[in-house]
């Protein structure tokens, strides 16, 4: 009778293995295809609707808020020079076709360094629609690239929070993390913001950790909410270059922008922090 019963145990064990086994199989299976339909969707984009820059500077506003002395002129002029590319490095994006797919994509972001290059979206009414939902809508990952409903369009807030998710494969924004020792003093990294009306170049200041706080709820969309937010995360960088950093953002017409996504587990975001340098528009 006790031999009965632990063959039926043993039978009963193997079946629950074997269709855990099968299910954990058949998810990780359309997990993969779901990956591999979005990264092609993504490519085609990439490759078909992103060209070379076709804008002239002499045909179209540089805008440029700032006054500054002779000797600030001087000076941010020579900070410039050394800056890398501008306007002639950023692409165009085919909009008109991009919201044929999907009518909530507005811009489209760029990191040259690591080869980051998506459209960004932004739905009507969910803050975070697209941290599980993908560009066709369909439930699932890798997502989108995406703001809140109550960040503007035109990039013209004081502050403004990109949100991705981070993939292993690299993906979306996985490849944050190859800034996660960088000390952007040394050498100058850029963010491309590409609008249907108007091209941004950010630069890249600081990488930091930050909890799970809604960063534009917990601080006000100014330039002191800027600051107070600046000085609640422990930048990645010196000092020196923090005093720098405070300096510019304290500027009336300075912009941030950051980069969200997932830090070393789930009670933390990896950050990038970015200062708006340029802005064109037709």
């Amino acid at each position: 009778m006790k031999k009965k019963i632990y063959i039926i145990l043993l039978c009963l064990l193997t079946a629950v293995f074997l269709t855990t086994i099968s299910a954990w199989f058949i998810c990780s299976t359309r997990y993969q295809k779901q990956l591999n339909k979005q990264s092609l969707t993504y490519e085609t984009f990439q490759n078909k609707l992103v060209k070379e820059n076709t804008w002239n500077k002499n045909s179209c506003q540089e805008l440029n808020h700032k006054k500054k002395s002779h000797s600030t002129k001087n000076s941010q002029k020579k900070e410039n020079s050394n800056d890398g590319a501008g306007l002639e490095k950023i692409p165009d994006v085919n909009f008109n076709s991009l919201r044929k797919y999907n009518k909530d994509i507005y811009a489209w972001i760029q990191i040259p360094e690591i080869n980051l290059s998506y459209p960004v979206l932004q739905h009507k009414t969910l803050d975070y629609y697209y941290l599980t939902h993908n560009i066709d809508n369909s439930f699932g990952y890798p997502g989108c690239i995406f703001s809140e409903t109550n960040s503007k369009k035109d990039f013209s807030d004081a502050l403004t929070v990109l949100y991705g998710h981070n993939m292993k494969n690299g993906s979306m924004f996985g490849m944050l993390h190859h800034f996660d020792n960088s000390d952007f003093s040394n050498k100058p990294y850029f963010i491309h913001i590409i609008t249907p009306v108007s091209k941004i170049r950010y630069k890249i200041v600081a990488s930091a950790t930050w909890g799970t706080k809604n960063i534009i709820s917990t601080f006000n969309n100014s330039t002191n909410g800027t600051l107070d937010f600046f000085n609640s995360v422990n930048p990645n960088c010196s000092f020196k270059n923090t005093i720098k950093i405070k300096k510019r953002i304290a500027d009336k017409h300075s912009k941030m922008l950051i980069l969200s996504t997932c830090g070393s587990n789930s009670n933390s975001r990896f950050l990038i922090i970015s200062l708006k340098q340029n802005e064109w528009r037709k």
